[in-house]
């Protein structure tokens, strides 16, 4: 008998592809999303992205982690120094990543040369779709070719730089001032059903953390549809805003059970995965305050998939 087109086992077949939302340090999302399919992936014996990935902002670091084999834990990593630098360097508290001495966008370039194989472009070609936006135009060009590893860095480079934020000049990138991917497309390719949407903020994506009871509206920001909410807003100041390691576990926990809750709906995990602590501590924040609204996001997942069926 001839197989229903929609059941798990035919979509997660046909679903290998994802785009990665930027986010700034919700990028600590994308880590805990990471290990799930990680692990789910290894227990399967094949990868579980193993079509195109693509991304914006700090989304295009990760999509072209996974095409390089990096591992959550060196993702983890990345961030975690990141986050120690500000704090360490800077005197601002949750404000230390706008301070010029902090210079983010050489940080980040020396994090990614440390980070990245040196085959990294060769992997990465074809594989990955890195979003950047041309100024002054505004335009989105997404890259998917490198000639050079450096080139790749580059394109990462530009696809992140944030206005007066990473810097004051913009990067060029064949002949080209680019910046921010985030600022015309943060979620590529967002709209097509093969491709698998991951975003830290709650909107129309498959794996994203789920709406809360505030969630009556909606907004359409920079290509992704995203729920109107404190959550939101709260996650979308931590972007840029330094919060205390204890939030981010909680951050990274989520994206951790989020993935948990898409693979079992997809019918690509069958067994259990619990999320662990954080492998890897920060110096805690003088800064002790929780957010609520993370403790209180128990309710499943309302993913693109599940809007589209209730409609």
């Amino acid at each position: 008998m001839e197989k229903d087109k929609d059941s798990p086992s035919c979509t997660s077949q046909a679903r290998n592809s994802a785009s990665f939302a930027g986010g700034g340090f919700m990028a600590i999302y994308h880590v805990g999303m990471r290990q799930a399919v990680q692990e789910c992936s290894s227990k399967l014996g094949r990868e579980i992205f193993s079509g195109t990935l693509y991304g914006a902002s700090v989304g295009s670091v990760v999509a072209t982690s996974i095409a390089c084999g990096i591992s959550h834990l060196e993702m983890l990593e990345f961030i975690h120094e990141l986050y120690n630098i500000a704090e360490s360097i800077c005197q601002w508290g949750r404000f230390s990543l706008l301070h010029p001495k902090l210079r983010l966008g050489k940080k980040c370039r020396d994090h990614l040369e440390k980070l990245l194989p040196s085959d990294a472009h060769r992997r990465c070609t074809g594989r990955v779709g890195v979003s950047v936006t041309i100024f002054p135009s505004m335009e989105n060009w997404i890259i998917t070719d490198f000639n050079t590893r450096g080139e790749l860095i580059q394109a990462l480079l530009c696809s992140c730089f944030v206005p007066f934020v990473s810097g004051i000049m913009m990067p060029k990138l064949r002949g080209k001032y680019c910046c921010d991917g985030g600022l015309s497309s943060n979620l590529p390719h967002n709209t097509d059903p093969s491709v698998i949407t991951v975003s830290p903020f709650t909107g129309e994506c498959d794996i994203c953390p789920p709406a809360d009871n505030e969630s009556y509206y909606q907004c359409y920001f920079f290509g992704q549809t995203l729920n109107m909410n404190t959550g939101n807003t709260y996650r979308g100041m931590g972007s840029l805003l330094l919060l205390p390691w204890k939030e981010m576990e909680i951050i990274y926990k989520q994206g951790y059970t989020d993935a948990v809750n898409f693979l079992r709906k997809e019918g690509i995990l069958t067994h259990n995965l619990v999320a662990s602590h954080l492998p890897v501590k920060a110096t805690p924040s003088s800064d002790e305050e929780t957010m609520s609204d993370y403790g209180s996001m128990t309710t499943p997942n309302h993913s693109r998939q599940s809007s589209e069926t209730s409609a």
